[in-house]
């Protein structure tokens, strides 16, 4: 008997205890579950609020015959607010999930790790607290002018300072300006949110002298700071047209002589300035190429998978600022620029668009390259790995002429890519040939990696080609250089101009 009872002292899990080294899970801990039954009465709590209320309305509505009208209201508001809401919460959540897919390696969460199970839900919570009160905002003031906007009409009257039509002004201007506000508000808590989630997953570090941060981490500020300006900019934008609008205080509605003669062309002036915060976010995009180049270098020498995997991810970085830059530059006022500003914003777009392709090829390409080498365990011979190495070095030397010539529109400069494009292809030629000849002697250790190589020689003249179409081109052409095509009229010579 007395045996018996030692084996059951012995024995918890017998009572129904977890064994001493594994953690109950939260949902079965007292304090847990008060606070669970808590969140679930005031919840219900508040929808029998809201449900007494609208039941009241409903009444009257119904009394004075117009219960259509109230059911379009409701629709509206839940329409407005859910829209915003749930356009609030999946940003947000999207932006700690970048947060911790830019985490350092030590620092990510893991399947089974204690703190995913806090961190999780304190990420939900934030996102669906945040779209809940940004919602709620939403349906109590701004729901009318969605409404407006969705059946928004002409009035066949055009505004003399703008030549729109006074239905922008009445149904879609006042929808504009609401979005707007929604954009930097929802921007600004993820930009909040961002800097909070990478300092506490070591993504930056705070030191007594300076304050250093990971380049995913870097990349992801930038990207929410780009589009933070972006929104910045509509907004001036929108500006313009809101001088029209009638204000308190105001004797006389719409613009007067001071607006007109000061306010409008201020107003259109900050939308020419934003212009130079495009090319310095065009620079972005050259910084983040660059990055990339060295990763793959890195790849190339050193075979390293880690290194694959975050170069690939800077990829996503150049897709998501060309985006922002190409909705930023589209929504300005082609009224409110000059012909010169017409110009740069072309060469902007240029720019952005042949870094982002260079990017592509980068990322479908060369970097799978790498990988199927490492998957094979092929190895480069000496001669061919220091010909891809000084390849990818002439890469990184280009990007930093074309990323000069971009700010500076220098002719002389601008002949010179050109130049290292032909330079280029002559090193690729003979690249090739000398790899070809080494083929011919029978080295086993080329003839392993042969079509790799050649793939890698090709796709980096590819890449190259980008680069130097992103800055030299334009600046050529404006200036009558730049020959239509490299073949000649009567289809004699050799096809090189």
């Amino acid at each position: 008997m007395g045996g018996t009872l030692i084996a059951e002292r012995a024995s918890p899990q017998r009572r129904g205890h977890e064994p001493a080294g594994k953690p109950r899970p939260l949902w079965l801990r007292p304090r847990w579950r008060s606070l669970v039954i808590l969140v679930v009465l005031g919840g219900l709590a508040g929808l029998a609020r809201i449900f007494a209320g609208l039941r009241i309305d409903l009444l009257w509505f119904d009394e004075l015959g117009q219960e259509r009208v109230f059911w379009t209201m409701l629709g509206s508001r839940w329409l407005a607010a859910g829209l915003a809401g749930l356009g609030t919460a999946i940003f947000l959540l999207g932006n700690f999930w970048i947060v911790e897919r830019v985490a350092p390696r030590d620092a990510r969460l893991r399947r089974g790790d204690p703190l995913r199970f806090a961190l999780v839900p304190m990420y939900l919570a934030a996102a669906g607290a945040a779209g809940v009160l940004v919602g709620r905002s939403v349906a109590i003031a701004d729901w009318q002018q969605l409404l407006l906007w969705l059946h928004r009409r002409d009035f066949g009257v055009t505004d003399p300072l703008f030549d729109r039509d006074v239905g922008f002004f009445v149904f879609s201007l006042p929808f504009y300006l609401r979005v707007s506000e929604w954009l930097l508000v929802t921007l600004a808590l993820a930009l909040v949110g961002a800097v909070i989630g990478h300092l506490a997953t070591g993504g930056i570090r705070a030191r007594s002298a300076a304050i250093s941060a990971t380049r995913g981490a870097q990349a992801h500020l930038l990207l929410l700071g780009a589009l933070l300006l972006l929104v910045v900019a509509w907004r001036h934008w929108l500006g313009q047209f809101e001088l029209e609008l009638p204000r308190p205080g105001d004797d006389v509605a719409g613009a007067g002589y001071t607006d007109v003669h000061v306010h409008l062309p201020w107003l259109r002036v900050l939308a020419i300035v934003a212009l130079g915060g495009a090319a310095r976010e065009a620079m972005r995009l050259a910084d983040v190429l660059e990055t990339m180049l060295h990763g793959t270098r890195d790849a190339l020498q050193k075979g390293d998978r880690k290194v694959i995997a975050e170069t690939r991810r800077m990829d996503d970085v150049l897709d998501h600022l060309n985006t922002a830059i190409k909705t930023y530059l589209t929504s300005l006022d082609p009224e409110s620029l000059s012909d010169a500003d017409h110009r740069r914003l072309g060469e902007i777009l240029n720019f952005a668009m042949n870094m982002e392709q260079a990017g592509d090829v980068v990322d479908r390409n060369l970097l799978p390259h790498c990988a199927k080498r490492m998957k094979r365990g092929l190895e480069f011979s000496k001669e061919g790995e220091a010909e891809l190495l000084a390849m990818m070095d002439r890469l990184v030397i280009n990007l930093r002429t074309a990323a000069s010539l971009f700010m500076t529109d220098d002719r002389r400069a601008a002949r010179l890519l050109v130049d290292e494009k032909v330079a280029f292809r002559d090193l690729e030629a003979a690249a090739t040939q000398s790899h070809f000849d080494r083929l011919r002697a029978g080295r086993r250790d080329t003839a392993e990696t042969s079509a790799l190589h050649l793939d890698l020689l090709r796709d980096m003249k590819r890449v190259n080609g980008h680069i130097v179409a992103a800055a030299a081109y334009p600046v050529l052409e404006r200036s009558g250089e730049l020959l239509p095509s490299r073949v000649t009229d009567d289809g004699e010579g050799n096809g090189e101009g």
